[in-house]
């Protein structure tokens, strides 16, 4: 019925059927890619630094600013006559909106907050990059974060930020906001709705300890992330949801598997190197038979290298 549901655009696609969507805001655009992708009636493009002339584009219903999510939203409160004009003309309660701009905890709630001024009862939110595939993806600063995986000699270039903490930040601080996080296509994605029924508890103690979390606490915390897979999506939508019931935990501890792995065959690749290293100087000094541990060493984790894979 849908394109590749591992792209934004497809999910954005799937969403719009649910809940009848005509209208749509994407906060973060860069090339546009996922936004010139987006078929709907009227859509607001919103990032200080686009990759594309917009002026290239003559689409009836698109609408490009090239300025920062905050003076965006300061705009449609009535400081920018540029942005007010667009708000006057359709009097935006947006019904899907796309939060994928600067990836930490601090400017994606500041985002979403801001953009729940401008949605409805049916508004579907999309959160993007709120599960980091390591620790050094969940490191809130790209420069830093790709700094520290390029000294531990791993490959990518992969950056989430810490915006994992939004979604525990809504989860105690906005109880009448139901949510999942796809976890099993593409990018890690968290859907978020209004709900008649509110959760009655929180599960920290301060925003203070919401913001001191580590990689390592979202994973002991992964249950409040409402781990879902795609095609459980419809089903889950305008519902309430408890992620301490209706958590899929199973899916998340895979995806941590999976993205473990390329720490393992690093690992195993480096201690390979070692053991040839040895053997050759061993073989230099010694006869072959001595390194005949050491050869087997490379042989087994060789194997368990492939297996990986």
């Amino acid at each position: 019925m849908f394109e590749n549901l591992n792209y934004s655009h497809s999910r954005i696609a799937l969403l719009a059927k649910l809940n009848n969507a005509t209208n749509y805001l994407e906060i973060g655009v860069q090339s546009g890619f996922t936004f010139l992708s987006v078929d709907l009636p009227l859509k607001v493009a919103v990032d200080p630094y686009l990759k594309f002339n917009p002026l290239d584009r003559k689409k009836d219903g698109e609408y490009f600013f090239q300025m920062s999510s905050n003076d965006f939203f300061g705009g449609l409160a009535g400081n920018s006559p540029v942005v007010q004009e667009l708000y006057a003309k359709n009097k935006l309660a947006f019904d899907i909106i796309f939060i994928d701009g600067l990836h930490t905890y601090k400017q994606s709630y500041k985002d979403f907050i801001n953009s729940l001024a401008y949605s409805h009862e049916k508004t579907l939110f999309i959160i993007d990059d709120t599960i980091p595939c390591d620790i050094y993806s969940a490191i809130n600063n790209q420069e830093k974060s790709l700094s520290e995986r390029r000294r531990a000699c791993m490959y990518g270039t992969p950056w989430h930020g810490d915006v994992y903490k939004t979604i525990f930040t809504i989860h105690d601080y906005h109880p009448d906001i139901s949510y999942c996080t796809i976890l099993n296509a593409g990018n890690p994605q968290t859907i978020l709705w209004k709900t008649k029924k509110e959760r009655s508890q929180k599960k920290f103690k301060s925003i203070d300890d919401i913001n001191n979390m580590s990689f390592y606490d979202m994973i002991s915390n992964a249950r409040l992330l409402m781990p879902t897979s795609i095609e459980e999506l419809p089903k889950h939508i305008f519902n309430y949801l408890d992620p301490d019931q209706d958590a899929n935990i199973a899916i998340f501890e895979k995806s941590i598997w999976i993205n473990s792995l390329p720490y393992i065959n690093n690992t195993i690749y480096n201690i390979n190197k070692s053991c040839e290293v040895c053997i050759q100087a061993i073989m230099n000094s010694c006869s072959w038979k001595i390194t005949k541990p050491l050869r087997f060493l490379r042989h087994a984790l060789t194997k368990i290298s492939s297996k990986t894979l």
